[in-house]
């Protein structure tokens, strides 16, 4: 009997050691190679998407200088994202990560299925880059954003907390598929709440300044909110401070990410964005093909700005908004 219980508890300790062990060579790299990895951060607003992969795959035993290399580059200019892309092929990394959409989109086509592309922080209706997301396509899998539940949560939000919101100012990019599947969402909501949309679908940066001068120059400012849809030119730093605080001057509150100065956001977090793509890189790293990675899709959060909200405590239901919020920012 004794002989018998001795046996099974060794077969039992073998067990635990071997997935001890497999669990630590699913964890950590198993070679002693040099990995390279290219990062083009196409936008500075998600720039800490990096950080969030650079230190969960330190996590998992990715040690900067010993095995692996990081090739980073950061851009606002999308005329750079060809060339960079180009730069990661000559310098023969091992995958390369890419965030926004735009970018994404251009290293995809640069790159042609010739090593695993990794995307974060994009977008993927409205477009080809992926296929679907259970099997995403040629060498690509990635983090995205679920674009069209964003705008109309943020539509949703806004008019629970300024229930008497009947006309919302909406700039976007003329030809971003992207932008029209988010307007699309809105119209139906708003045709539901009685609220009128003044859409203003633009080709740069200059047509949106030019809609808000001929308002102001003829007082046609009778506008209740306004909402700045995830989409290059309304997103861009270049132009969405000066959206908000055009409209902040004549009582206008915005919705838009809380560094360009909007009351609330529902977004994504960029680093944990990050974290989620380490993930993908690992698996990657490992052999297994990035096209046969189902694509990850990330949680949002309400992120409220509470200095923001202070200014319009007349129009907004604050104490609500701040009880919907998963992030105060003051």
């Amino acid at each position: 009997m004794f002989k018998r219980s001795l046996i099974i508890s060794i077969c039992i300790f073998i067990i635990v050691v071997s997935l001890f062990y497999s669990y630590l060579s699913f964890i950590k790299p198993t070679t002693t190679r040099i990995y390279k990895v290219g990062i083009l951060c196409g936008f500075s607003y998600f720039c800490n998407t990096v950080d969030g992969l650079t230190e969960k795959l330190k996590e998992m035993g990715y040690i900067e200088g010993e095995n692996i290399d990081y090739f980073i580059e950061r851009t606002n200019d999308p005329e750079y994202y060809k060339n960079v892309t180009q730069k990661f092929l000559d310098e023969k990394v091992d995958v390369i990560v890419v965030f926004p959409t735009e970018a994404a989109m251009e290293a995809k086509k640069v790159v042609q299925g010739r090593i695993p592309i990794v995307f974060a922080d994009s977008f993927t209706e409205g477009n080809d880059l992926i296929d679907n997301i259970s099997k995403p396509g040629v060498n690509i899998t990635g983090v995205r954003w679920a674009t069209a539940d964003i705008a109309l949560k943020n539509f949703e939000i806004l008019l629970s907390v300024m229930p008497n919101c009947r006309k919302i100012w909406i700039p976007y990019m003329a030809d971003s598929n992207n932008a029209q599947i988010q307007i699309a969402e809105i119209r139906i909501s708003a045709k539901d709440n009685n609220v009128t949309l003044i859409e203003v679908p633009a080709n740069s940066f200059d047509d949106v300044i030019a809609d808000m001068e001929m308002r102001a120059s003829t007082n046609v400012t009778d506008v209740d909110a306004v909402i700045l849809l995830s989409d290059t030119i309304p997103g861009s730093p270049e132009i969405a401070p000066k959206i908000v605080d055009f409209w902040k001057r004549r009582g206008v509150p915005t919705v838009t990410a809380i560094n360009f100065g909007g009351i609330f956001t529902l977004l994504p977090d960029n680093v944990e964005a990050g974290e989620f793509a380490a993930l993908l890189v690992h698996k990657i790293l490992r052999g297994q093909n990035a096209g046969e990675i189902p694509v990850m899709t990330q949680e949002t959060k309400v992120i409220v700005n509470y200095n923001a909200t202070q200014e319009f405590k007349s129009k907004l239901d604050v104490n609500l908004l701040l009880e919907k919020a998963d992030v105060i920012m003051r």
